[in-house]
């Protein structure tokens, strides 16, 4: 072997082996250097806590960029649904009126426009990182626990927070609570309640990004090839959401 071909060699090895050790150093690797991110993020799987708190701090200054836009919105969603009471005659419209002016004032639905994104990230954190412990333990071969799975989902949303930047400040411009529209969605906003704006909102730019960050920790996690690991979180981010969307209506 030629003194380059062990040199190279041994770049690549080094490469390979990178571990981005600090935590806060490690949420730059996400984007800069996802393979050493994600090895960082296995061998310290109990600093999840930090891309934790990234991800609310991501969510309150989508509130407050975008908070009057979601607030119209669900006072909307809520006149639609007691004008469906009173039609059948379920309310008087006085006292729909009443309803929607106690709901829309009330602390509950300050609080919920709040804290219900938080409570639905960790539900969905959940569900994915069962999802990858299927794929990588038991599809791909490897062995570690739901902990580092959890870790590796969670330092995989540091891309979200760059999504929840970008779609509050769209939203804040075009005051539309479907104008954020940050992949194929950008196509059918025009008609958001469509089942083919269900399926191609879905197909985000951000939320493919973070799939493969993710396919390449659990990659890491299972010790095969990082394509792998990223074709089979691609299928669980993208098949978890389409059903999310064909169900609720938005792609969380």
């Amino acid at each position: 072997m030629s003194e380059t071909q062990e040199t190279n060699e041994n770049v690549a090895v080094g490469a390979e082996s990178a571990v981005a050790t600090n935590p806060f150093s490690r949420l730059i690797s996400v984007i800069t250097e996802p393979s050493a991110a994600m090895r960082g993020a296995l061998a310290k799987p109990g600093q999840w806590w930090v891309p934790l708190l990234l991800t609310i701090l991501g969510l309150i200054i989508f509130m407050v960029i975008a908070g009057d836009v979601v607030h119209d919105f669900s006072i909307q969603q809520m006149q639609n649904r007691v004008g469906e009471m009173v039609e059948q005659g379920r309310l008087t419209q006085e006292q729909a009126d009443q309803v929607v002016e106690r709901q829309s004032n009330g602390t509950f639905m300050k609080l919920g426009l709040y804290l219900g994104p938080i409570i639905n990230t960790f539900i969905m954190k959940f569900i994915m990182t069962l999802l990858a412990l299927l794929v990588g333990n038991v599809i791909l071969g490897g062995s570690m626990k739901f902990g580092h799975y959890w870790s590796i989902l969670w330092w995989a949303g540091v891309i979200s927070f760059i999504s929840f930047v970008l779609s509050a400040i769209l939203m804040n411009m075009t005051g539309d609570i479907y104008g954020a529209q940050l992949g194929l969605g950008i196509i059918s906003k025009a008609d958001p309640q469509s089942t083919l704006h269900k399926i191609l909102q879905v197909f985000d730019i951000f939320r493919i990004w973070e799939a493969v960050v993710a396919g390449i920790g659990v990659a890491i996690a299972a010790k095969v090839d990082a394509k792998r690991g990223i074709l089979w979180m691609l299928v669980v981010f993208l098949g978890l959401t389409l059903i999310t969307s064909l169900l609720t209506g938005t792609a969380m």
